[in-house]
């Protein structure tokens, strides 16, 4: 049978709107983009508002990003494992909302190989901190490393600096070499705005210090009102600065040790009254950490500390400089806390070091108010504990750190029962052992030995605290 369909007349069809991609349901949208590759993601979310807030989501989780950690890589081409490259970056800060969470950045400039493109990455990360418009507490800025000349350096930096402060963050850690620009920047042009939000300063190789930096970086640290902690590496230009940095606010300085600094950067070992006058004038400095190039008279009856540092009550140090500042009863009045540095091989011999550690802690005997001593593994490695026995008695001393480096070798091993068994007659009044560096160094089974063997030779010492993990020690015990 067939059938017959009369012919609709003209005029009387439905008068409809073709559909567009944005009437469907943002459900059915999400759909859509669930199976849509990354790079195909990336021009929808530029189309329009509602697929940037789609597209763009579902972009963000296709590569991984942590929106509260933004990490980027210049030399990357491509992100990969959580670091974005500068292209998806890029990307990433055109999503809207992308940013709004950030709480660290860490930026990875090129290395030395492709140093030239330094200017535009330190370009590209000034417009990229633009986008962000909130408090960012934590950055990190890692240099390659090699040096040279470039222009127009300088000039981005102060940019960028400006950005970091807008942004307020409190931390600010700087890593490697940073290239130098072909002219120092006088100093009527280094003018920087004052920055109250800037708490936290590390500046971990000497060539932040180079010469061409000085007046920026003067003004640079002088303009941060609340700067409290200063972290650098020794250079002869950091002595050269101090006399001209005022930071009142200043409560915690470290001169870093820098075993691995390169040939370009020979230094000259300075006076400890050099970092000692620039602590006195900063009486709200509590907490001292001098590494290991500033030296010591040898005759200290003769040339005595010229500072008191009444203001000092944390400071850490080699051997010879404890032992010279603490050989003046008025010198460091009001020290609570010593960390015993070890001493560059070469300087003294392993005899004297013996003589020095005991004379340091027989000293702490007629300085009460110490309460805590932390000393480095390396500072114990070749010391005779029986010799030391009868020579030192520390006993205001209720806390005693010991601190592992944080590369360790293969040889590597906890302390065994001639130390435990000399620290119980040295520090007999001290209740807390901390043992620092030992993650994923020592197996379970050396743990549980040197917990029994601390239980055995070292009674008084009821509290451990092994890598940040503070137990009783009958805690341990039983964990094990």
């Amino acid at each position: 049978m067939s059938v017959h369909l009369e012919p609709i007349p003209e005029g009387t069809m439905p008068n409809k709107t073709p559909l567009v991609l944005l009437d469907l349901p943002e459900e059915l949208l999400s759909s859509i983009c669930d199976f849509t590759d990354s790079a195909s993601l990336i021009p929808l979310a530029f189309s329009c508002r509602v697929l940037n807030r789609l597209a763009g989501s579902c972009y963000l989780r296709q590569i991984g990003f942590n929106d509260t950690e933004l990490m980027i890589h210049a030399e990357l081409r491509r992100s990969l494992n959580g670091d974005l490259s500068m292209h998806g970056a890029r990307n990433v800060s055109k999503i809207l909302g992308s940013f709004s969470r950030i709480k660290f950045i860490c930026f990875r400039f090129s290395e030395s190989c492709s140093i030239e493109r330094i200017p535009d990455e330190v370009e590209f990360l000034t417009s990229l901190l633009l986008v962000i418009d909130h408090p960012v507490p934590h950055i990190k800025f890692i240099f390659g490393g090699g040096g040279g000349t470039r222009p127009a350096f300088g000039t981005g930096l102060k940019e960028l600096l400006h950005q970091v402060w807008r942004i307020q963050c409190s931390k600010l850690d700087v890593m490697g070499v940073m290239p130098l620009w072909e002219e120092a920047i006088p100093r009527q042009e280094t003018h920087t705005l004052s920055n109250a939000s800037l708490t936290t300063i590390h500046l971990t190789q000497p060539g932040c210090l180079l010469s061409s930096y000085r007046n920026l970086l003067v003004n640079f640290l002088n303009s941060c009102s609340a700067l409290v902690e200063f972290t650098a590496c020794y250079s002869d230009q950091l002595v050269q600065i101090l006399s001209d940095l005022h930071i009142p606010s200043l409560q915690s300085l470290t001169v870093d040790r820098d075993g691995s600094r390169p040939k370009a950067f020979p230094v000259k070992s300075s006076s400890l009254d050099d970092l000692a006058e620039f602590c006195q004038r900063h009486p709200s400095i509590r907490s001292l950490r001098c590494g290991w190039d500033f030296t010591v008279p040898l005759n200290f009856s003769r040339y005595p500390p010229r500072h008191s540092l009444p203001n000092i009550t944390t400071f850490g140090g080699t051997m010879p400089q404890l032992y010279y500042l603490l050989s003046s009863s008025r010198v460091l009045e009001h020290l609570e806390c010593i960390q015993v540095e070890p001493v560059l091989r070469g300087f003294w011999n392993e005899n004297i070091e013996v003589v020095t550690l005991a004379n340091i802690l027989s000293l702490l005997e007629l300085r009460p108010s110490v309460y805590k001593i932390g000393i480095s593994s390396d500072t114990l490695k070749n010391i005779d504990f029986e010799q030391l026995m009868d020579l030192t008695s520390a006993r205001h001393v209720r806390y005693f750190d010991l601190q592992y480096p944080a590369l360790q070798s293969q040889h590597f091993t906890l302390p065994g029962a001639d130390f435990l068994h000399w620290a119980s007659k040295v520090f007999p009044s001290a209740h807390m052992l901390k043992i620092s560096g030992l993650e994923r160094v020592v197996s379970e089974k050396e743990k549980t030995s040197f917990i029994r063997l601390l239980h055995e030779h070292w009674p008084a010492a009821t509290e451990l605290d092994i890598s940040g993990v503070p137990r009783s020690r009958y805690d341990w015990m039983h964990r094990f």
